[in-house]
């Protein structure tokens, strides 16, 4: 034996089996001579303990022991669990016992005569090599099982689909692979898959990947494409397709990885939505502004004729009705702001049962002929603290919205009702929470919603229309939250749905009176000096007017520079300066900041028609001014310059 087989003899340990001590011992001698490990034994009995021990070995077993015979012990061995390599050594002439052996799995067999010890390396050589062999067989094996799990775990993890596609004179064609999220996926079994194509159930948005395939004929390189897929539900899916051209056993192939953006698209589009609703929002908010100024002007000058006039003046009424369409307008823009998201709170103490009342003839209007208006209104209904404008949108959005569930008509019912909200109400209403409450009910009788459809209409862009916004609910529900309250809704198919909305009550308070006509001479000056800075004419001379007219000393400006300058040059006296937050060259809040600094303790007056960022109103109300909304009617006009003037809040 060669010296380097050292190494391979050490990896198995010989165990003779022999009861013969003579011929036991030059079998081992003859086989230590080769550089082989060897153990002997000379019973059944002791051999099965010895291999017990023995991490690896190959036994040379003599058929016939003294406690049994080789036959037995193979088969205790195995009964055991113990499955060893082994060789038989035979008397002469007792070949069937040799062939009997070797069907129970012996790898050879010797025959005990004057040849057995010169064949005997040679044999055990050949069966060392044949374990040797099988053993590193099973680790690759073993190690290719490993591998192929390994694979199978990644292949099939994560949230990618992926195929792999064969390719046939440069056309894609049906599947070699797929993993197991492509068959959740698209609904299909992985032999159904195999027997289809792309084609199948892919719809590209621009160039597929039959057409990567022409253009790639050298079979390499990757294309990222967009694509829409198709479920066997009929379910479409967007998806972002990564295919990248590779050899597979000498032939073209594709590895396609497939990942749904469908949601990512959906953000993307609920973005392109919302920065279009923000730009009709400014834009809305800018012709609001420039409403406000012009009707300030109407409003105010209508007022002032009416002032002018003797109570009999048969003008009177018709004056009295512009100021009125004045007021009409007014409302308007403040619907414009509010959907811009611009307007101002303005809580009062108000009767739900008079918004509502207020609202039916408008309502009516809205809902055609093929829908019955019916309410209920509880007599007794406790005031609530609300914005009297975000109330008539609350009642208006929930009204289309149940008019929409109706294409054949049906019954649009408005309630209102006083509640007590206890702990077992809270527990079936998670949202909800205890005290006095008033109910707004709006319901239809149409179309009505799936129990998986409610969980979501309150999300913006959400819609079940096929050309609504998915805002109306959404600010429905911002709504109900600025005031403190919460909405909750039932809905079944088939059968309509109802929308309640719970206020916080005030069951002692009185409603907040509106003053159709303020007394103006209470607010008459007594020749305080102002300075009033306002960029629109119109608005200025009209505030000049009145403001003269009762009895004030007032000078104007259209800038904040020329407001500075007439306030320099005047030295500094004045009581009270009224003016616009957006002015042309700088800020209503700057200017007011640059007095101060001149003439510490100075009144100020800010007023806008704007209420968003241009009108800077967090900064105002941080700053504790005064501020006054446009439009404003006479009345506010002086009623707030005498307030201010005063120091009353």
């Amino acid at each position: 034996m060669k010296s380097d087989g050292n190494k391979v003899h050490d990896a198995l340990v010989i165990l003779v089996v022999e009861d013969n001590i003579g011929l036991r011992r030059l079998i081992q001698k003859r086989l230590e001579r080769e550089n082989y490990v060897v153990q002997v034994v000379e019973s059944g009995n002791e051999a099965l303990l010895r291999l017990k021990e023995l991490p690896e070995k190959i036994l040379l077993l003599d058929y016939r022991l003294p406690d049994m015979n080789g036959k037995e012990l193979i088969s205790k061995l195995l009964r055991e669990g113990i499955n060893v390599p082994f060789v038989i050594m035979t008397g002469h002439g007792d070949e069937r016992t040799a062939v009997e052996m070797m069907k129970l799995g012996a790898r050879d067999y010797l025959v005990k005569d004057h040849s057995l010890l010169e064949v005997l390396p040679q044999v055990m050589e050949q069966v060392f090599l044949q374990v040797l062999t099988e053993k590193k067989l099973t680790e690759v094996r073993r190690a290719l099982r490993e591998s192929e799990e390994r694979f199978k775990m990644l292949f099939n993890s994560g949230t990618d689909a992926i195929f792999v596609i064969e390719v046939r004179d440069g056309i894609p064609g049906n599947f070699i692979e797929v993993n197991d999220i492509a068959c959740t996926r698209l609904g299909y079994s992985r032999d159904e898959l195999f027997q289809k194509t792309l084609k199948h159930f892919e719809i590209p948005e621009d160039q597929g990947v039959e057409d990567f395939c022409k253009t790639n004929s050298n079979n390499i390189g990757s294309f990222l494409y967009e694509a829409i897929q198709v479920t066997r539900d009929g379910e479409r899916i967007s998806v972002e397709n990564n295919a990248h051209m590779f050899i597979l056993g000498g032939k073209p192939a594709i590895l396609c990885t497939s990942r749904d953006i469908t949601a990512r698209k959906h953000l993307a589009e609920q973005l392109r939505q919302a920065q279009k609703m923000e730009a009709i929002g400014k834009l809305a908010g800018g012709v609001a502004h420039d409403f406000n100024n012009l009707l300030t002007a109407i409003m105010g000058y209508s007022e002032l004729l009416m002032v002018k006039m003797e109570a009999n003046n048969p003008y009177r009424e018709i004056i009295h009705e512009i100021k009125k369409a004045g007021e009409r307008a007014a409302s308007l823009t403040q619907q414009l702001l509010a959907f811009s998201k611009k307007q101002l709170l303005n809580p009062k103490t108000v009767d739900l049962n008079r918004v509502v009342t207020g609202m039916e003839k408008m309502l009516k209007r809205i809902i055609g002929e093929d829908i019955q208006l019916s309410s209920e209104m509880d007599s007794s209904i406790h005031k609530i603290k609300a914005d009297q404008g975000n109330l008539e949108q609350i009642i208006l959005n929930l009204s289309v919205n149940a008019v929409d569930a109706m294409p054949k008509g049906g019954i649009l019912t408005i309630k209102t009702e006083n509640r007590v909200i206890d702990e077992e109400f809270i527990r079936v209403i998670p949202s909800s929470f205890p005290g006095n409450f008033v109910c707004l009910s709006i319901s239809d009788n149409g179309e009505g919603m799936e129990k998986k459809i409610i969980p979501h209409i309150f999300e913006p862009f959400f819609t079940t229309k096929k050309n609504g916004t998915g805002l109306g609910l959404s600010v429905v529900y911002g709504i109900v939250q600025q005031h403190n309250g919460w909405i909750n809704v039932y809905s079944e198919p088939g059968v309509g749905s109802t929308f309640r909305v719970y206020f916080p009550s005030l069951p002692d308070a009185d409603e907040d009176s509106d003053e159709a006509e303020i007394a103006l001479e209470e607010y008459r000056g007594d020749g305080e000096r102002i300075l009033l800075v306002e960029d629109e004419e119109g608005v200025r001379k009209v505030a000049l007017r009145v403001l003269r007219d009762y009895g004030y000393e007032v000078m104007e400006a259209a800038s904040a520079n020329e407001g500075a300058a007439i306030f320099k040059e005047e030295n500094y006296k004045f009581d009270l300066v009224i003016s616009d937050i957006v002015l042309p060259d700088k800020s209503g809040i700057e200017l007011s900041e640059d007095i101060i600094l001149l003439k510490p303790g100075i009144k100020i007056l800010l007023s806008s028609g704007y209420a968003d960022q241009r009108a800077h109103l967090s900064e105002v109300i941080k700053k504790g001014i005064p501020f006054l909304q446009k439009p404003y009617s006479l009345g506010d006009l002086l009623k707030n310059v005498k307030n201010v003037i005063r120091g009353a809040s």
